[in-house]
């Protein structure tokens, strides 16, 4: 159904029957409608899901988005455990209630990214936090680092705000 490359802006996807998603790569599906969609096992490296609606969607265990821009998409409930997200852009992103149970977050950002209510084991390292809000988010430890992150205006999982460290 996908074809690498190809533009998907505005698409609504929410009555489609799709079973594996490849070739998703390099494609352009801003502001398309995937919600309610099981999407499930998925790929899309260098692909833009600008301000798509992705709640509720993505599923299961094989996710590799190395590289796409998830900026201000609503991504609630999404399961990201175990995904290939290096590079990968949620700067603005809701990914409320998601999980995010060791994932590959090298060179990622969360900048003003909404993370209530997540459930959350990875490694924040070298990470843009700014402005993200973790507010009731369930830490997973061990395995949950925040050492090298980047704080400012940051709200932790206990509600404070901090420039310096959760």
């Amino acid at each position: 159904m996908f074809s690498t490359g190809t533009n998907y802006t505005r698409a609504d996807f929410r009555r489609a029957r799709l079973l594996g998603l490849y070739g998703m790569d390099n494609a352009n599906y801003s502001f398309a409608n995937f919600a309610g969609l099981r999407l499930n096992p998925v790929g899309a490296t260098d692909s833009k899901f600008v301000g798509a609606d992705l709640s509720g969607g993505l599923q299961g265990k094989f996710k590799r988005f190395e590289r796409t821009d998830f900026s201000r998409a609503n991504l609630a409930h999404a399961d990201f455990s175990f995904a290939d997200l290096v590079s990968a852009r949620f700067d603005s992103a809701s990914l409320r209630g998601a999980n995010l149970t060791e994932p590959n977050l090298t060179g990622a950002s969360f900048r003003n990214a909404d993370l209530r209510g997540a459930t959350i084991r990875a490694n924040f390292a070298q990470i843009d936090l700014r402005g993200a809000n973790f507010t009731g988010a369930k830490i997973l430890m061990p395995g949950t680092s925040w050492v090298g992150a980047r704080f400012g205006h940051t709200t932790c999982p206990d509600g404070h705000v901090t420039d310096t460290g959760c």
